[in-house]
C-alpha cells in the first residue's frame, strides 16, 4: 500500500460522519453515502442527525457516486447492521457495500470494517465475498483487511471519537500497523489487537454487558415496585460501596444494545451452544415497556380511571436522553402499545417531528386540563428544565397522575413507576 493514505469513509451516519470530520483535520477524505438526500444535506452544511449547521473544511469530498471511490486505496465501512424481525443478523448493508466496492477496488487496497458483526464474520464471510467478486487473493495480499469496531455514543459530548480508545485489528502485522497509523490521525489512544476475531468479540460484549446489567436493575425495579420500595433510594444506598456498578432502570433501545446480543446468539446457535444469560437479559429489556404500561393501567384502574376513556401524554420518545435517534426506542414501543389501550395518546418530543413517526401523534403544544395520565420515560435536558411539577399539574385533569420512570419530578400527583 502507498505511504500516502487516500481514505474513503462509506456510510455518513452517526458513526461515519464523526470519523470523516476527525480525519479531515489532517488529510483529504472522500465521504460516501448512497443516500443522495443525506449527501445533499451535508453539501449544504446540514447534519440532520444532530440538527446542526456544520462548517466542513475543504479536505472533504462528499459524494453519492461509488465510482468516485476509485481515487481511494483505503475504504472504511461504517454502515448499520440491524436485525430482521426474526432477530437474525441483517448484514445486507455490508454485502451491498462490498458488491459496489468490487467495481472500483484495485490490488493492494485496504478495507476496514467498523460495523458491528458476530465473531468470525470478517474472516469467514467478508473476505471470501471480496475474493469471489474481485478475483483478488487475500492470502497473497492482493487486498488487505482490518476491523476497528465503532464506539460512537450519539449526543455524548464527553466520550467523543477523539478521546475514546480505538481498537484496531488485523491478522497481518504490517496491515495492523498501517491501520493504527490511519486512526492515529483522528484518535488519541490506539489499542492494537492481533486478531480480527478478538476485536469483533470485544465490540459485541461491550453492549451485551450493558444490556445484562440494565436488565438486572430492571428486574429488581419491578420487584421493588411490587414491594413498595423506592428503587432509586435502594440504588443510591448500594452505590455507597466502592465496587457497586451504577446502573439505572431503563427502556433499552438504540442501534447497539438492543441488537448486538442477537448477533452473538446467532453465532452461538451455529456452534450448537445454548446461551442462557444473554437471552434472559434481552427478554426482560424487550418487555420492559409492557411491564411499565401494565403498572400504569393497574394504578389508574385502582383510582377509578378507565384507560379506554382517558387521554395519555408521553414526554419524549427517542431511544436515549438528548438524542434524536429513534431506532429501537423503548418509549416508542410503549407509545404504540398504549395506543391500543388509551382513548387518545399524544407525544411531546422536541427532537423529532411527526414525519419521522407517522403513526404516532407528535404534538407541539400541550393543552391544559387534558390528560388523565402523563408518562416521563426520558430525562431530556429540556424535560428536566421546562417540565417542573408546577407546569405539569395544569395539564392534568383533576383526577390525573404523572408517572415518572426517571425520578425527576416531585409532587402529590407523581407516581414512581
Amino acid at each position: 500500500m502507498k505511504k500516502k493514505f487516500n481514505i474513503a469513509v462509506i456510510g455518513l451516519g452517526y458513526v461515519g460522519l464523526p470519523l470523516v470530520l476527525a480525519l479531515s483535520k489532517k488529510i483529504n477524505v472522500i465521504a460516501y453515502d448512497k443516500n443522495k438526500l443525506r449527501v445533499n444535506d451535508l453539501l449544504n452544511n446540514i447534519d440532520t442527525n444532530e440538527d446542526k449547521i456544520l462548517h466542513f473544511n475543504k479536505n472533504i469530498e462528499f459524494t453519492d457516486n461509488i465510482h468516485n471511490l476509485s481515487k481511494a486505496n483505503c475504504y472504511i465501512i461504517c454502515v448499520p447492521t440491524p436485525i430482521f424481525k426474526n432477530k437474525k443478523p441483517n448484514l445486507n448493508n455490508i454485502f451491498q457495500v462490498i458488491k459496489s466496492l468490487s467495481k472500483v477496488m484495485k490490488k493492494g487496497d485496504l478495507i476496514i470494517l467498523e460495523s458491528t458483526v458476530y465473531p468470525g464474520f470478517t474472516n469467514e464471510e467478508l473476505i471470501p465475498l471480496i475474493e469471489s467478486l474481485t478475483n483478488f487473493s487475500y492470502k497473497n495480499k492482493e487486498f488487505l483487511v482490518g476491523y476497528s469496531p465503532e464506539r460512537i455514543n450519539p449526543s455524548d459530548k464527553v466520550h467523543t471519537l477523539e478521546n475514546t480508545p480505538k481498537i484496531v485489528s488485523s491478522d497481518d502485522k504490517s496491515t495492523l500497523n498501517q491501520i493504527s497509523k490511519i486512526y492515529s490521525l483522528a484518535v488519541k489512544k490506539i489499542i492494537k489487537v492481533q486478531s480480527i476475531k478478538v476485536a469483533e468479540s470485544a465490540k459485541i460484549i461491550e453492549n451485551i454487558q450493558r444490556d445484562i446489567n440494565i436488565s438486572l436493575i430492571n428486574e429488581l425495579h419491578l420487584l421493588f415496585y411490587k414491594m413498595n420500595i423506592d428503587t432509586n433510594e435502594v440504588l443510591e444506598a448500594a452505590e455507597s460501596k466502592w465496587n457497586f456498578l451504577p446502573f439505572k432502570p431503563g427502556l433499552v433501545g438504540g442501534h447497539c444494545i438492543g441488537v448486538d446480543p442477537y448477533y452473538l446468539v446467532h453465532k452461538a446457535n451455529k456452534l450448537n451452544i445454548k446461551t442462557k444469560t444473554i437471552l434472559s437479559g434481552r427478554d426482560i429489556n424487550e418487555k420492559m415497556h409492557l411491564y411499565i404500561l401494565k403498572n400504569i393501567c393497574i394504578y389508574l384502574n385502582k383510582h377509578n380511571i378507565k384507560p379506554s376513556k382517558s387521554n395519555f401524554l408521553v414526554l419524549g420518545c427517542t431511544f436515549k436522553e438528548n438524542c434524536k435517534d429513534i431506532r429501537n426506542s423503548g418509549t416508542v414501543k410503549l407509545i404504540k402499545k398504549s395506543m391500543q389501550i388509551f382513548q387518545n395518546v399524544d407525544c411531546y418530543e422536541e427532537f423529532i417531528d411527526h414525519d419521522e413517526l407517522k403513526n404516532i401523534k407528535i404534538i407541539k403544544k400541550i393543552k391544559k386540563n387534558n390528560y388523565q395520565a402523563i408518562f416521563i420515560g426520558l430525562a431530556h435536558d429540556y424535560i428536566v428544565k421546562n417540565f417542573k411539577y408546577k407546569k405539569l399539574e395544569p395539564i392534568l385533569k383533576k383526577n390525573g397522575y404523572i408517572f415518572d420512570f426517571k425520578n425527576i419530578i416531585k409532587g402529590p400527583k407523581v407516581v414512581k413507576v
